[in-house]
């Protein structure tokens, strides 16, 4: 687990993508504090991208990445910052008691981003645990918007998250 900082009284942002099957675009993510990449990348080209952005980058490996990325790559992690923890998973399938699973594997997160589904997903239980998966940027499935999602982190409140529509992404303040 590591840690990344602000400065007090201003929100962090986290621009969290997963699923992203190179090529892929990163416009959104350029003006977070941190990027999560919740696994299924495919290819090293994949991390090189997030990389190159100068961001502090936390992510974990999928089921199609290749060997090479599995290697390189956690399963799953955790990560805390602005005193929140945020676990990261792939696959947290199957959809029915997702907030249970969850809580149990990660008992101290306060927010489980995970990928897979590439289908925009959020859900807060009863005890405040955030889960969200971000969607994908380059594969909708059976969704008509290509997305990832940004986990902003405030001071004094429970962590929120946004899905981004990147087709109408031209939002300036990611």
């Amino acid at each position: 687990a590591s840690a990344v900082r602000t400065r007090q009284n201003h929100a962090m942002r986290i621009g969290l993508t997963s699923d992203t099957h190179m090529p892929w675009r990163v416009q959104p993510l350029h003006a977070a504090h941190l990027i999560i990449h919740a696994g299924d990348h495919c290819e090293l080209a994949s991390l090189e991208v997030l990389t190159a952005i100068g961001l502090p980058v936390v992510t974990i490996h999928g089921e199609v990445d290749t060997a090479v990325v599995c290697a390189s790559l956690p399963r799953e992690t955790e990560v805390t910052t602005g005193n929140t923890r945020i676990a990261v998973i792939h696959n947290a399938s199957p959809a029915a008691g997702h907030s249970t699973r969850l809580r149990e594997h990660f008992p101290s997160a306060e927010t489980v981003g995970f990928g897979h589904s590439h289908i925009p997903y959020i859900e807060r239980d009863g005890d405040g645990l955030l889960i969200f998966t971000p969607g994908s940027p380059t594969d909708r499935r059976r969704r008509p918007l290509f997305t990832m999602a940004e986990l902003v982190l405030e001071r004094g409140r429970p962590p929120g998250v946004e899905i981004i529509d990147l087709d109408a992404h031209i939002r300036p303040n990611l």
